[in-house]
Formats: structure tokens, sequence, C-alpha cells
């Protein structure tokens, strides 16, 4: 519909604490990322994934945006201080 790509980051299968992401394809040069997650309670995961995304594309000059989208938003505490995300959530609970 909008002719946008999308991929997806998946846990990697050799790290014993289950928490390091790989991310497999590599974007264009320039790219510019917007990054949606289903679930953020700590940023944790999200954090991992952008770490991921850069490390596979660290030759292409990629920027992923400040804003991080996602359907359910639950942290600990509300508000939430994110250092240099934006959070834009459908449901915060």
């Amino acid at each position: 519909m909008f002719n946008v790509p999308h991929f997806f980051a998946e846990k990697d299968t050799s790290d014993p604490k289950g928490k390091k992401m790989i991310f497999k394809e590599e974007l264009h040069k320039n790219a510019r990322v917007l990054q949606i997650e289903e679930l953020i309670t700590t940023l944790g995961t999200a954090q991992e994934v952008r770490r991921a995304i850069l490390l596979s594309n660290k030759n292409n000059n990629i920027t992923i945006l400040p804003a991080v989208g996602t359907c359910i938003h639950r942290p600990d505490k509300l508000p939430t201080d994110s250092e240099d995300r934006q959070i834009i959530s459908l449901v915060e609970t």
C-alpha cells in the first residue's frame, strides 16, 4: 500500500541470556528507520534492536528516528523518562 520496506530483528539463539538481538537485513545507504514495537515496558529490547540495526548496517549511514511507536506502553511508573527516545503508544497502562 505505502511501498515502504519493513524488517524484523530476531533473538540471537547463541545468547545464553536471551537478550541479544540480531538484524539480518542490509538497509539502503542513508536510510531512515522508524522503529515499531508491539509492547514496551523498559525500553531494553527496543534499545537492543536499535543496537543490532546499527551494528549490521555500520557502513550505510543509517538514521534511527528518535520516536519509537508501540501498541502498548506499560512502564513501571508514569510518566517515564527516556533519554533519547520518544515513545508514541496507542495504549499506555
